[in-house]
C-alpha cells in the first residue's frame, strides 16, 4: 500500500510539474516571427487524394500571458500580420488566443480568427492536440474547417520568440511599426522613460545590420519617430521579407519584428 501510495505521489508531482513547467515559462508580453518552415496550405487533407500545395507564410505576432488555471496556461494572440507572396501578397490579420499545459500529457490549442485578403474574419482552430513541449516555440498545424474535412485551408506554424528577454518587451519603451506590413516606407516608433544616447537599428532575421537611423544620439524623455523607406545604407532597396527594429540605451534594449511587402 505504501509502495502504492508513493507511485501515484511521485505521479501526481511529475504531471503538477509539467503544467508548472509551462506555467514558469510564461512571459508577459513577446514578439514572435514565423519561421521559414512555416507554410499556407490549401488541397485534400486527411483521407482525401487530391494535391495539397504550400506555400510559404512570414510574418508576426504578439503573444501577451493571460492566466493559469491550474493546468493551462493562457495567452492572448494579437498583431498578426502575415504574408503569402506565392499567393499574390495574400495577407493575413486577426488575432486569436493560446494555450498550453495538460494533466496527463502536455497539450495545446491555437485558435486565430483571421481576415484571409479582403474576406471577413474566419475562425482557424487546431483543437486541443498533443504537442506544447517545445515551448516558448509554438509548432502547430492550424485548419480553418478541422477534422475531418476533405477540402481545407491548413496553417502549419512553426514560431518562435523574436527577443528573450523581458526586458525587450517593456511595455513602455518597446517600439512599435506602421504601418505594418509596408511596402515603400514605414514609421518606427518608440518611447524612453528618461533621456540619453540612443540607437536606432534595423536588421534582417540573420541578424545583418541592414540601416542605422540613429547612432549614440541623445534624445529627451517622451515618444519619438523614425522613418524607414526600406532601403540598406548604401542606398539599395532591401528585399521582402520580415526585419526587425533595435532600440537600444545605455540601460537596455527593445526588438519589434516587422513585415516588408515586395
Amino acid at each position: 500500500m505504501r509502495s502504492r501510495i508513493l507511485a501515484t505521489s511521485m505521479l501526481f508531482g511529475l504531471l503538477t510539474g509539467l503544467s508548472a513547467l509551462a506555467h514558469a515559462q510564461t512571459p508577459s508580453n513577446r514578439a514572435y516571427a514565423l519561421e521559414d518552415e512555416s507554410t499556407f496550405e490549401t488541397g485534400c487533407f486527411w483521407s482525401c487524394a487530391c494535391p495539397i500545395q504550400p506555400s510559404p507564410v512570414q510574418g508576426t505576432f504578439t503573444l501577451t500571458h493571460e492566466s493559469w488555471d491550474g493546468l493551462y496556461t493562457h495567452y492572448r494572440v494579437s498583431d498578426v500580420e502575415w504574408l503569402v507572396p506565392e499567393r499574390g501578397n495574400l495577407t493575413l490579420r486577426g488575432s486569436g488566443t493560446y494555450r498550453v499545459g495538460g494533466e496527463f500529457a502536455i497539450r495545446h490549442q491555437l485558435v486565430l480568427d483571421l481576415e484571409v485578403g479582403e474576406l471577413a474574419p474566419r475562425r482557424f482552430d487546431s483543437g486541443l492536440v498533443t504537442g506544447g513541449a517545445e515551448f516558448p516555440r509554438i509548432l502547430i498545424d492550424v485548419p480553418l474547417n478541422g477534422p475531418p474535412a476533405c477540402l481545407d485551408t491548413v496553417l502549419s506554424l512553426s514560431s518562435a520568440p523574436v527577443v528573450l528577454s523581458a526586458d525587450d518587451v517593456d511595455p513602455f519603451a518597446s517600439p512599435w511599426v506602421r504601418p505594418n506590413p509596408f511596402a515603400s516606407t514605414t514609421e518606427l516608433g518608440f518611447t524612453l522613460a528618461a533621456p540619453g544616447s540612443v540607437d536606432v537599428t534595423v536588421y534582417d532575421l540573420s541578424g545583418r545590420r541592414i540601416r542605422t537611423l540613429e547612432q549614440g544620439a541623445w534624445l529627451a524623455a517622451g515618444p519619438h519617430r523614425r522613418q524607414w523607406d526600406g532601403r540598406r545604407d548604401d542606398g539599395t532597396e532591401c528585399a521582402a521579407g520580415v526585419y526587425r527594429v533595435r532600440v537600444r540605451t545605455l540601460q537596455r534594449e527593445h526588438v519589434r519584428a516587422f513585415v516588408k511587402l515586395p
